[in-house]
């Protein structure tokens, strides 16, 4: 009897250890990360950048990291997204430094100061290349030490004057009202111009109504938020060339990342940065044309007036070098001033 039920256990062990051997394995669950945008549905990182980070990770990643994409304002509000992030409300996002230069005031640096550099591909070498990318080395540690963890920045657009008004000089910029903010708000009022605070959404009825008589933004809003149906002329070269947005992850988020999977979203994100900046400049051409075809007039500044663009913008530079509780704007200002003398920019 002993040994038949030893006979019968080792047959169903067997028969078991078969079966589980030719079982499929089950599938390892995904990580999913809730990415909220910063951005509208029909901005450019939303409707360039995004796509290409999302599908690059999950097919690199053969669907072990999903990311979900959300809109602004989706789940909380552009402004609560830094928040959000650091709480894990959120996993990631696609913003800006700016957005909350409230919390962590070298934000309004990294999205970019006016008349830096002359081009993306100059800013890329800065955040990435510059001694063994000092840029964002120096951005990384900051947001380290805020508690998350900085993926990537991206020189993302050609931020430019557009006016109802002609354009010759810098003079001609003079008691004119114009929507800016931050940085290009301190430059222009050293131009004479009058800056207000209107929010994006209100920009084109305040030009058709005469409420400013000028806006600031990215070359390709003229096509984008049809702002070429109210603005006549565009003044170049861009005041800021390389206005950024940037992706950081929420720091338990990353840290519990296996370390391929780090590597993998590390590689993508690095790898679309000069992606991104290629597509954008060839938008701002298309944009471009379309506005000429449409009567937009651009208007190159002659060399005296780029000069003193850049002396009056360096001014800028230096008052937030000394501003107030923000303990590496020195150190930023310093190291970006550095790199532009290196490369002819400022003497």
């Amino acid at each position: 009897m002993k040994k038949a039920l030893f006979l019968l256990t080792s047959v169903l062990i067997a028969g078991i250890s078969f079966l589980l051997l030719e079982m499929p394995a089950f599938a390892e669950e995904p990580i999913v990360w809730k990415l909220q945008s910063g951005y509208a549905a029909v901005s450019a990182p939303n409707t360039v950048m995004l796509p290409k980070f999302k599908e690059e990770i999950e097919k690199r990643s053969k669907g072990r990291l999903v990311i979900k994409v959300y809109d602004a304002g989706a789940l909380v509000k552009p402004l609560e997204i830094y928040n959000a992030v650091k709480r894990g409300i959120i996993q990631a996002t696609c913003s800006t430094g700016a957005y909350h230069a409230r919390i962590m005031p070298e934000g309004i640096i990294e999205t970019g100061l006016t008349m830096t550099f002359e081009d993306k591909n100059q800013a890329i070498e800065y955040f990435y290349k510059y001694n063994g990318g000092e840029g964002i080395r120096i951005y990384r540690d900051i947001y380290n030490r805020h508690g998350v963890y900085l993926l990537n920045i991206y020189p993302y657009c050609n931020y430019v004057v557009m006016t109802t008004f002609p354009i010759n000089t810098l003079e001609d910029l003079k008691g004119k009202k114009i929507r800016a903010s931050g940085a290009r708000a301190a430059h222009l009022k050293k131009l004479g111009m009058v800056p207000l605070n209107i929010l994006g959404a209100e920009q084109y009825m305040a030009l058709q109504r005469g409420t400013i008589d000028a806006n600031t933004h990215c070359l390709y809003a003229l096509g984008l938020y049809k702002l070429q149906e109210v603005v006549d002329y565009v003044m170049l070269p861009p005041i800021e060339t390389s206005i950024t947005v940037n992706t950081y992850v929420n720091q338990d988020a990353w840290n519990n990342l296996p370390d391929d999977l780090k590597k993998i979203v590390t590689d993508v994100g690095n790898e679309i940065v000069p992606w991104v900046a290629k597509e954008l400049e060839e938008a701002d051409e298309q944009y471009m044309a379309e506005a000429k075809e449409k009567g937009v007039k651009f208007v190159r500044l002659a060399k005296e007036d780029v000069v003193r663009l850049r002396e009056t913008g360096m001014e800028v530079w230096d008052e937030f070098r000394h501003l107030k509780n923000c303990p590496d704007c020195k150190r930023l200002i310093d190291s970006l001033e550095t790199f532009l003398r290196g490369k002819g920019v400022i003497k």
